[in-house]
Formats: C-alpha cells, sequence, structure tokens
C-alpha cells in the first residue's frame, strides 16, 4: 500500500484581471484529488494561455506547495504584468463606406487590452454596418 498525496488547500493571489471563476475554471484543480506535479505544470501552463488570451502575454504563473504526511497545500501566485493595448485602429479597403465611419464603430476597442474574442466582435460590428 502506498500512501497518496491529496490537495487539501488551494490558494490563488494576484489576479484581477480576470475573475475568480474563470481562473480557478482555467486551472482544473480541486481540493480532495490526488496530488501530482504534472498536474500542477499544466494548470500553470492553461492558466498562462488564458491570460495571453486576455491581452496579458507577460503574464508570471508560480506555485508554491507545503506537503505534509499526504497532505499539499498549494498556493499559486499570478503576476499578471502589463497589458498588451490597442493603440489604434485602421480601416483600409473598398467598403462603400468612408474608413473614418469603419474607425469610428471600432473606437470602443482603442485603450482596451488586446483579447483574442476582439477581431470576432469587431468583425460582427463591421458586417452590422456593411450590410
Amino acid at each position: 500500500v502506498k500512501r497518496v498525496q491529496v490537495l487539501t488547500a488551494l490558494r490563488v493571489t494576484g489576479y484581477s484581471a480576470l475573475g475568480w471563476r474563470e481562473v480557478f475554471r482555467s486551472l482544473r484543480l480541486r481540493t480532495g484529488s490526488v496530488y501530482d506535479r504534472e498536474v500542477l505544470r499544466g494548470a500553470r501552463a492553461r492558466l498562462k494561455e488564458r491570460y495571453a488570451q486576455n491581452g496579458y502575454p507577460d503574464a508570471r504563473i508560480r506555485s508554491r506547495t507545503l506537503r505534509r504526511a499526504g497532505e499539499v497545500e498549494v498556493e499559486i501566485v499570478i503576476d499578471e504584468g502589463e497589458p498588451q493595448r490597442v493603440r489604434a485602429i485602421v480601416a483600409t479597403g473598398d467598403t462603400g463606406l468612408p474608413p473614418e465611419t469603419l474607425q469610428r464603430a471600432l473606437r470602443r476597442f482603442v485603450g482596451q487590452p488586446h483579447r483574442r474574442a476582439m477581431r470576432r466582435e469587431g468583425e460582427r460590428t463591421l458586417l452590422g454596418l456593411l450590410r
């Protein structure tokens, strides 16, 4: 019989750009589950990818573990870094509408962190104007 280590506590600090629900959903770590170092490494990678998708490509995710007989407590420390922001939007091409009209429709994205979903949202906005 071999004693397995069980995750007994999980603390996450340093997040403000993402909500707690999104952070914990990305980690996929649950107390009461068997602790595995590779699972923890995958959790950190998933969370780093989620931050990159939300405009924080330089986010650093560190973890500390406190091990006791059969128990492991994990603390995740997040350093979000500076977000990559949209500085300008330029519309080009022959669309039948003046470029200024298209750029004005997308101005709400200027100054925001560059998220992966922005492209889809921008396309939907522009298609609404062009129809």
